[in-house]
This record gives structure tokens, C-alpha cells and sequence, in this order.
């Protein structure tokens, strides 16, 4: 339908909207500027390549470098066309049935010179992390960003990207396999912002899980700024480095180290039993001095689980892994392994009656071994967490354990 407005009315509106749009575009500049590159040294788009961006910033240059390639992932360009062309727009070529990624490292630089510029806040924005059917099979993209010092921002609520992080490493996964035309920084559902401090590097990874039977090209986009979300969840630095615990005639002896004592006041000891819901049973002021400490419950009779609540000095709090036991007489050696879902990571509950080491190994149902790693097995039950699970397909996994001549062994399930 056609209407008809008069002339000092279409006036006000277009000065309205032009208003809107230059404010809008002022608003979304980058804080650092990707452009024209210079090709300096290694073999063009494979490990070792380096290429150099002057003036990023006023008086900086960068200077990015492929680390490494994964899962068969090629690059076909390191800063391709359309998107943003401030962005740092790497296209990866992602065979069929693979999931890997291209690492590439950010150094920043006085300009024309090699000496480390340290950036006092580093914004970065993986943004359209989305995904796509292909043969009536998903393909996910992802984005991980190493976080030195800072912090990491989403969409919490409506958003399509699982957010972890692992051993610094923030990554933000697609999870809807919806396609998004185009690149933008309003859908910020396919979007996060990582933020990190008083750095001169910045390490970041461009990946893609794909599951279906066609090779595909996946134009992905950096944008240098900080974005503000509705509804945002916060992912901080991992300032719990180890939780674990071992179970012994009715009592539960607890461990937990600290990577950042620094940076937590308090850490709150937290117990269930089968019903899940959580209680404080102990509270304990940290000191900057001290990363290690060790607590143990006496009355832990039956099944318990524990957990720790982290209060950071910044009025942050984040949970750790649950670890879970049962204290009742046992005989012989015992394996759990949960949750048998997994995203990232699960908890070894091992219970054995010698002191020794095990080996713990988890296979797919091809038979290849995918994770392998050494336990120190104490007499009683313990709680041993494997993280990185992520990196691993979708699919059926076996998790086995050899203590002594005794091999056991339970299923689980790659998400």
C-alpha cells in the first residue's frame, strides 16, 4: 500500500534516519583494523605463513601467523572478501566428515618496528559462527580464543553457540546448524567477545565440525570490538585448577588447587547426597600465599557429592566439577564414569583396594584410541576429571581402565 506524506514530514525522517545510521555505524567501528596485508615469510597459506597489517591501530602493526592446521582444514585465503573488510576474514576449505580448525597467532607491534606493543584491552568478536545442512547432515562452526587475563561475553538467553572453557581456552560452538546469509553483527545469538588485557599476542583458532559428505568452503569473520549482549553470560578466567577427593571408611578427604589464588577470596564447600541438592558444609578464606588446600568430611556415609563455589574479588562466582562417592564397603575394583553424556569433560570415579598406576584410555567403536593418560590409583574411591572432550567427534566412545590385571570398561556418549 502506497502513502502519501507530506514534504516537511519525509524531511524529518530522512534526517532522523541518517542520524540513526551514522551514530549506528560510528558505533560498530572496530577498535583494530584488518585490511591490506603484506605476505613476509613461509609457504602462502600453509603453517609457518606470516603476514604483516600496518597500522591496525594508530601506531601499531600486527603480524599473523598460521600455527597450525587440524582435521584436514585448509585455508583458501587468510582475509578473504565480503563481510567486513576490517575484520580479519580467514576462509577455510572443511572436507567432509572432519572437525578441525586453523590456529593463528596475533603479534602486535610498534609500528615499523619489531618491538612487542602490549594492547591494554584487546577486544575480539568471532562473529556469524553459524552452521549449515548439508545432505541432511550439520555442519558446526566454532571459534576458540586462548584468555590469558580476561573475560569472555554471550548471548545467554536465545543464543545458539555452547560456550566452554578449557585450560584458557574460551570456544563458542554452534549448536543450531542455521545458516545466516551474509556477515553482521546483529545476530548476536552466532556472535561472543572475548576480551583480554595487557597482552602483546593473541592466539585464536577457526574451526568447523562437519558431519554430512560435502567438502564445503566457510568464509569466517574476527571483528576487533567489544559488543554488548542482552541477556550475556560472562565466562572468566579458570581460577580452579584441580578438585579432587578419595572416599575411606566413611569419610571423604578433599583436594583443591588454585590457578589464580590472587584472584579468589573464598571458596565455599558445597554437599548433596542422591537428591542433588547442594549445602555448604564448610567455607574457607583464601590467602594470596597459599594455592593448595585439603579439607575432609567425616560424616559422608551413603552416596555424596561435592562441589565448590569460587568468590572471586571481583564479585564473580563460578562452580567446579561435582565429584561423587559412595562410602559403603566395597570389594574388589569398581569404575563409573559420568555423566555418560558428554560435552567436555567426565568424571573417572575409580574405586580400588591397592596403591598404584592405571592406565585410562577412551576409544571409539573403530578402536582407535582418542585419549590415553596415567592414574595414580590410592586405596579407596577417587575422582579423576578428564577434560578436552570436546575436540572429539559426535558418536560412541569406550572409556577403559587397566589397574593390575583387572580391565574395566563403560560406554559413553560424544554430544
Amino acid at each position: 500500500m502506497k502513502t502519501n506524506v507530506d514534504l516537511p514530514s519525509v524531511k524529518i525522517i530522512l534526517i532522523f534516519l541518517l542520524s540513526f545510521f551514522l551514530q549506528s555505524a560510528l558505533f560498530s567501528q572496530p577498535d583494530y583494523k584488518f585490511t591490506s596485508r603484506i605476505h613476509e615469510s613461509g609457504p602462502n597459506l600453509q603453517v609457518g605463513a606470516m603476514y604483516l597489517y600496518q597500522n591496525v591501530k594508530t601506531g601499531v602493526d600486527a603480524r599473523v601467523t598460521i600455527m597450525n592446521l587440524t582435521g584436514g582444514i585448509t585455508v583458501n585465503d587468510i582475509d578473504g572478501s565480503g563481510g567486513f573488510i576490517d575484520a580479519l576474514q580467514p576462509i577455510i576449505n572443511v572436507p567432509a566428515y572432519s572437525n578441525g580448525y586453523v590456529e593463528m597467532k596475533i603479534d602486535f607491534y610498534q609500528s615499523g618496528t619489531l618491538n612487542p606493543s602490549v594492547q591494554t584491552e584487546l577486544p575480539i568478536t568471532p562473529i556469524d559462527v553459524d552452521g549449515q545442512m548439508y545432505t541432511g547432515m550439520p555442519l558446526y562452526e566454532y571459534d576458540e580464543i586462548y584468555v590469558e587475563t580476561g573475560y569472555t561475553m554471550f548471548q545467554l538467553t536465545g543464543g545458539q553457540l555452547n560456550m566452554t572453557m578449557n585450560n584458557k581456552w574460551v570456544r563458542g560452538k554452534n549448536n543450531a546448524a542455521i545458516d545466516y546469509p551474509g556477515i553482521d553483527t546483529t545476530q548476536r545469538s552466532v556472535m561472543f567477545t572475548t576480551v583480554n588485557g595487557g597482552v602483546s599476542t593473541l592466539t585464536v583458532r577457526v574451526g568447523a565440525e562437519n558431519t554430512s559428505s560435502t567438502n564445503t568452503s566457510r568464509l569466517r569473520s574476527l571483528y576487533f570490538k567489544k559488543f554488548i549482549y542482552s541477556n550475556h553470560g560472562i565466562l572468566s578466567y579458570n581460577s580452579l585448577l584441580n578438585f579432587s577427593g578419595i572416599a575411606t571408611n566413611n569419610k571423604v578427604d578433599l583436594k583443591f588447587v588454585l590457578e589464580y589464588p590472587l584472584k579468589v577470596k573464598q571458596v565455599i564447600i558445597e554437599k548433596a547426597g542422591i537428591d542433588q541438592k547442594f549445602q555448604t558444609i564448610q567455607e574457607i578464606i583464601t590467602t594470596t600465599s597459599k594455592s593448595s588446600y585439603e579439607t575432609q568430611d567425616v560424616s559422608a556415609a551413603g552416596t555424596s557429592f561435592y562441589r565448590l563455589k569460587l568468590i572471586h574479588e571481583d564479585g564473580k562466582m563460578i562452580y567446579s566439577n561435582v565429584l561423587r562417592f559412595e562410602t559403603k564397603n566395597t570389594n574388589g575394583t569398581r569404575l563409573k564414569v559420568f555423566p555418560s553424556l558428554v560435552h567436555d569433560k567426565v568424571t573417572i570415579q575409580l574405586q580400588n583396594n591397592t596403591a598404584e598406576t592405571a592406565t585410562l584410555q577412551i576409544f571409539d567403536y573403530n578402536g582407535k584410541s582418542v585419549h590415553t593418560q596415567k592414574i595414580k590409583t590410592q586405596i579407596g574411591m577417587q575422582n579423576v576429571t578428564v577434560d578436552g572432550l570436546d575436540q572429539l567427534a559426535r558418536g560412541n566412545y569406550v572409556v577403559i581402565t587397566r589397574v593390575g590385571s583387572e580391565l574395566l570398561q563403560q560406554k559413553i556418549i560424544k554430544l
